[in-house]
């Protein structure tokens, strides 16, 4: 029995050391878990109706901020323009605007676009 499961762990780790060093195998892509829609539904839910909706928005304002700092001066540039706390919510009322289907895939670069279209960045050299 011992020796049976000293096998199974060797031929474990041999088959985790292989998966984790293979050569040539294609990266996985990239599976976003906050999907356009699911990024409205959050934002929108009423706290009102329960602890568990109260999370889903903080969630939401977490996510549309960490994108926001992620990209701030590269993707969109407040610069010298005022940037209103309410910014999560224009966002998402932006979004909210789109088909299904847009709203399907990953948040993050419709969140961008919105923010692009808000505080667009200046061309590299423009006067400002």
């Amino acid at each position: 029995m011992k020796h049976a499961a000293q096998r199974v762990r060797a031929v474990v780790s041999a088959l985790i050391m292989v998966a984790t060093h293979a050569h040539g195998a294609p990266p996985r892509p990239y599976d976003s878990h906050m999907t356009g829609e699911k990024l409205v539904r959050d934002m929108l839910a009423d706290p009102a109706q329960g602890q568990l909706n109260s999370v889903r928005r903080e969630r939401a304002m977490g996510y549309i901020d960490g994108v926001m700092g992620a990209a701030a001066g590269h993707q969109w540039c407040p610069d010298r323009k005022s940037v209103p706390h309410e910014l999560n919510y224009l966002i998402v009322e932006d979004l909210s605007r789109l088909s299904k289907d847009k709203l399907k895939g990953d948040a993050a670069p419709a969140v961008l676009a919105v923010l692009a279209r808000l505080y667009p960045c200046k061309a590299a050299g423009a006067r400002r």
